[in-house]
């Protein structure tokens, strides 16, 4: 899916339109993750951020090639990934200890 909207987003040069799709949609499929009443309600919200992810990744990747400078594209690629990287883990720490108390 990340390639498809990734070529998508190339062809028609609407890049950040794209990427602010998946954000919104990000952000929904979060609301309705916290708030699923059901598994069923649970897994389509993740499917939706899955989906949003997928509009998010190669977009956000591309806008910033564009803005940045040649110079300094691999520095900012690498604070990129390894935020991406490293926020899953985090967050799931997080989660666990605010649900717990």
């Amino acid at each position: 899916c990340v390639p498809a909207i990734g070529k998508l987003a190339d062809q028609r040069h609407c890049r950040s339109r794209v990427w602010w799709v998946g954000y919104a949609l990000h952000m929904v499929g979060l609301v309705a993750a916290a708030v699923a009443p059901t598994i069923g309600v649970l897994i389509a919200a993740r499917c939706i951020t899955g989906l949003a992810s997928a509009c998010i990744t190669p977009t956000g990747f591309a806008l910033m090639v564009r803005g940045v400078p040649p110079a300094r594209r691999g520095q900012i690629a690498a604070i990129q990934e390894a935020v991406m990287v490293i926020s899953p883990s985090v967050g799931m720490v997080a989660g666990g200890w605010i649900a717990d108390h």
